[in-house]
Protein backbone atom coordinates (compact mmCIF):
# COMPACT_ATOMS: atom_id res chain seq x y z
CA UNK A 1 0.00 0.00 0.00
CA UNK A 2 1.16 3.23 -0.95
CA UNK A 3 0.65 6.16 1.21
CA UNK A 4 0.72 9.46 -0.24
CA UNK A 5 2.28 11.86 2.14
CA UNK A 6 2.46 15.36 1.30
CA UNK A 7 4.41 17.92 3.01
CA UNK A 8 2.83 21.23 3.14
CA UNK A 9 4.84 24.28 3.13
CA UNK A 10 3.20 27.30 4.40
CA UNK A 11 4.51 30.27 2.65
CA UNK A 12 3.86 33.70 3.94
CA UNK A 13 1.26 35.25 1.78
CA UNK A 14 1.31 38.92 1.14
CA UNK A 15 -1.86 40.65 0.61
CA UNK A 16 -1.94 43.99 -1.12
CA UNK A 17 -4.48 45.44 1.10
CA UNK A 18 -4.24 48.12 3.68
CA UNK A 19 -2.23 47.16 6.73
CA UNK A 20 -4.12 46.63 9.89
CA UNK A 21 -1.66 48.72 11.92
CA UNK A 22 -1.61 52.47 11.05
CA UNK A 23 2.10 52.77 11.94
CA UNK A 24 3.00 50.30 9.26
CA UNK A 25 1.19 52.47 6.75
CA UNK A 26 3.44 55.48 7.57
CA UNK A 27 6.56 53.37 7.14
CA UNK A 28 5.36 52.10 3.79
CA UNK A 29 4.49 55.62 2.62
CA UNK A 30 7.91 57.04 3.57
CA UNK A 31 9.80 54.20 1.90
CA UNK A 32 7.77 54.67 -1.26
CA UNK A 33 8.46 58.37 -1.19
CA UNK A 34 12.24 57.78 -0.74
CA UNK A 35 12.24 55.37 -3.64
CA UNK A 36 10.49 57.91 -5.82
CA UNK A 37 13.03 60.65 -4.86
CA UNK A 38 15.95 58.37 -5.54
CA UNK A 39 14.66 57.60 -8.97
CA UNK A 40 14.25 61.30 -9.72
CA UNK A 41 17.80 62.21 -8.55
CA UNK A 42 20.82 60.88 -10.33
CA UNK A 43 23.12 58.99 -8.02
CA UNK A 44 25.62 61.29 -6.26
CA UNK A 45 28.79 59.29 -5.69
CA UNK A 46 30.49 62.23 -3.99
CA UNK A 47 31.23 63.81 -7.34
CA UNK A 48 30.60 67.49 -7.85
CA UNK A 49 27.74 68.52 -10.06
CA UNK A 50 29.32 71.69 -11.44
CA UNK A 51 32.73 73.08 -12.29
CA UNK A 52 32.51 75.52 -9.36
CA UNK A 53 32.03 72.68 -6.89
CA UNK A 54 34.96 70.84 -8.42
CA UNK A 55 37.17 73.96 -8.21
CA UNK A 56 36.16 74.47 -4.56
CA UNK A 57 37.05 70.88 -3.68
CA UNK A 58 40.41 71.13 -5.45
CA UNK A 59 41.24 74.45 -3.76
CA UNK A 60 40.37 73.03 -0.34
CA UNK A 61 42.61 70.04 -0.94
CA UNK A 62 45.47 72.26 -2.17
CA UNK A 63 45.25 74.45 0.95
CA UNK A 64 45.40 71.37 3.15
CA UNK A 65 48.44 70.00 1.30
CA UNK A 66 50.22 73.39 1.36
CA UNK A 67 49.70 73.55 5.09
CA UNK A 68 51.23 70.08 5.50
CA UNK A 69 54.17 71.07 3.31
CA UNK A 70 54.80 74.23 5.32
CA UNK A 71 54.79 72.27 8.55
CA UNK A 72 57.12 69.66 7.11
CA UNK A 73 59.20 72.31 5.33
CA UNK A 74 59.60 74.27 8.56
CA UNK A 75 61.25 71.35 10.33
CA UNK A 76 63.53 70.63 7.36
CA UNK A 77 64.32 74.34 7.16
CA UNK A 78 65.30 74.27 10.83
CA UNK A 79 67.45 71.20 10.17
CA UNK A 80 69.20 72.93 7.28
CA UNK A 81 69.76 76.04 9.43
CA UNK A 82 71.26 73.83 12.14
CA UNK A 83 73.49 72.13 9.56
CA UNK A 84 74.62 75.52 8.22
CA UNK A 85 75.34 76.74 11.76
CA UNK A 86 77.39 73.63 12.55
CA UNK A 87 79.25 73.99 9.26
CA UNK A 88 79.91 77.65 10.00
CA UNK A 89 81.18 76.77 13.48
CA UNK A 90 83.48 74.12 12.03
CA UNK A 91 84.81 76.59 9.42
CA UNK A 92 85.46 79.18 12.13
CA UNK A 93 87.28 76.64 14.28
CA UNK A 94 89.38 75.54 11.30
CA UNK A 95 90.30 79.12 10.41
CA UNK A 96 91.27 79.81 14.02
CA UNK A 97 93.44 76.71 14.18
CA UNK A 98 95.14 77.58 10.86
CA UNK A 99 95.83 81.12 12.08
CA UNK A 100 97.36 79.86 15.34
CA UNK A 101 99.52 77.40 13.42
CA UNK A 102 100.68 80.19 11.12
CA UNK A 103 101.61 82.38 14.10
CA UNK A 104 103.56 79.58 15.82
CA UNK A 105 105.48 78.79 12.65
CA UNK A 106 106.27 82.49 12.16
CA UNK A 107 107.53 82.74 15.75
CA UNK A 108 109.79 79.73 15.27
CA UNK A 109 111.16 81.14 12.03
CA UNK A 110 111.72 84.56 13.62
CA UNK A 111 113.61 82.99 16.50
CA UNK A 112 115.74 80.94 14.10
CA UNK A 113 116.52 84.06 12.01
CA UNK A 114 118.01 85.96 14.94
CA UNK A 115 115.14 87.96 16.39
CA UNK A 116 115.60 88.73 20.09
CA UNK A 117 113.58 86.11 22.04
CA UNK A 118 111.91 88.86 24.08
CA UNK A 119 110.67 90.57 20.91
CA UNK A 120 109.63 87.51 18.87
CA UNK A 121 105.92 87.61 19.81
CA UNK A 122 105.71 91.39 19.21
CA UNK A 123 107.44 91.15 15.84
CA UNK A 124 105.25 88.24 14.69
CA UNK A 125 102.07 89.96 15.88
CA UNK A 126 102.90 93.06 13.85
CA UNK A 127 103.87 90.94 10.86
CA UNK A 128 100.60 88.97 10.97
CA UNK A 129 98.57 92.17 11.21
CA UNK A 130 100.47 93.62 8.26
CA UNK A 131 99.96 90.45 6.21
CA UNK A 132 96.21 90.50 6.96
CA UNK A 133 96.04 94.14 5.94
CA UNK A 134 97.79 93.32 2.67
CA UNK A 135 95.49 90.32 2.12
CA UNK A 136 98.41 87.87 2.07
CA UNK A 137 97.84 85.86 5.23
CA UNK A 138 100.02 82.86 4.45
CA UNK A 139 103.51 81.79 5.47
CA UNK A 140 105.26 83.70 2.74
CA UNK A 141 103.20 86.84 3.32
CA UNK A 142 104.01 86.76 7.04
CA UNK A 143 107.70 86.15 6.26
CA UNK A 144 107.82 89.22 4.02
CA UNK A 145 105.93 91.31 6.56
CA UNK A 146 108.33 90.18 9.30
CA UNK A 147 111.28 91.41 7.24
CA UNK A 148 109.57 94.80 6.94
CA UNK A 149 108.87 94.93 10.68
CA UNK A 150 112.51 94.13 11.47
CA UNK A 151 113.63 96.92 9.13
CA UNK A 152 111.49 99.38 11.10
CA UNK A 153 112.60 97.91 14.45
CA UNK A 154 116.28 96.91 14.09
CA UNK A 155 116.65 96.77 17.88
CA UNK A 156 114.57 93.58 17.90
CA UNK A 157 117.31 91.70 16.06
CA UNK A 158 120.09 90.07 18.04
CA UNK A 159 123.36 91.86 17.34
CA UNK A 160 126.26 89.67 16.42
CA UNK A 161 128.73 91.94 18.20
CA UNK A 162 126.72 91.63 21.38
CA UNK A 163 127.44 87.91 21.51
CA UNK A 164 131.19 88.45 21.57
CA UNK A 165 131.24 91.38 24.00
CA UNK A 166 128.52 90.52 26.44
CA UNK A 167 127.94 87.46 28.56
CA UNK A 168 130.57 84.98 29.61
CA UNK A 169 132.57 82.21 28.00
CA UNK A 170 133.13 78.77 29.31
CA UNK A 171 136.80 77.84 29.38
CA UNK A 172 139.93 79.90 28.88
CA UNK A 173 140.70 81.95 25.79
CA UNK A 174 144.31 81.18 25.03
CA UNK A 175 144.57 82.68 21.60
CA UNK A 176 144.91 86.29 22.69
CA UNK A 177 147.08 85.66 25.75
CA UNK A 178 149.87 83.86 23.93
CA UNK A 179 150.17 86.46 21.25
CA UNK A 180 150.14 89.44 23.61
CA UNK A 181 152.87 88.32 26.00
CA UNK A 182 154.54 85.76 23.89
CA UNK A 183 154.31 83.32 26.76
CA UNK A 184 152.04 80.41 27.27
CA UNK A 185 149.96 79.69 30.29
CA UNK A 186 151.72 78.54 33.40
CA UNK A 187 151.95 74.83 33.79
CA UNK A 188 151.02 72.99 36.88
CA UNK A 189 148.04 72.09 39.06
CA UNK A 190 145.42 74.52 40.10
CA UNK A 191 144.03 74.08 43.58
CA UNK A 192 140.88 75.77 44.65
Amino acid sequence: MKTNTRTCLHLGTQYFAEPADPREKDVEDSSAQETKETKDKPENDGLPKSQEELDAIIEKRLRRERKKMQQAGGSSQQDSQTDRQESSDADTALKTANRELLIVRAQLEAYQNGVNPDAVSDAVCLAVMQAEKDGELDEEGVRDALKEVLKRRPEWQVKKDADSKGGFKVGVDTSGAEQAKGKGLPKGKVIF
